[in-house]
């Protein structure tokens, strides 16, 4: 989004007021990376450890790969205290998801009980 941003006008006055603020980023990639590690937690139920930490750790990639496509598109070199940040923010969101998960498993089993 942040690349169209940059190219396209009419985009970036909708795009830099709502999402330029710090705590507006942080609040959606933790949304992005709860919900994705929710809904894969969702395919795999009952989560055991071993399946959490692997979802948590593939959120973390997932993480790292999109990390290394806005610097490609933006033809950056790493900040490092960005990057680490939004790392740090996405293994949150992740972590959040799985516990998220684990709570509607156990609202589900009791609710059908």
């Amino acid at each position: 989004m942040e690349f169209l941003a940059r190219v396209w006008p009419a985009f970036r006055k909708i795009f830099n007021p709502i999402f330029s603020p710090d705590w507006v980023h942080i609040v959606m990639h933790t949304l992005l990376y709860s919900g994705l590690v929710f809904l894969l937690a969702q395919a795999i139920s009952p989560i055991s450890l071993k399946a959490g930490l692997f979802l948590v750790g593939l959120g973390l990639l997932v993480g790292c790969m999109q990390e290394d496509l806005q610097l490609l598109s933006a033809r950056a070199w790493p900040g490092w205290p960005p990057e680490l940040l939004d790392l740090s923010v996405d293994l949150m969101g992740a972590i959040i998801g799985i516990s998220l998960s684990r709570l509607w498993m156990r609202f589900k089993r009791t609710a059908n009980s």
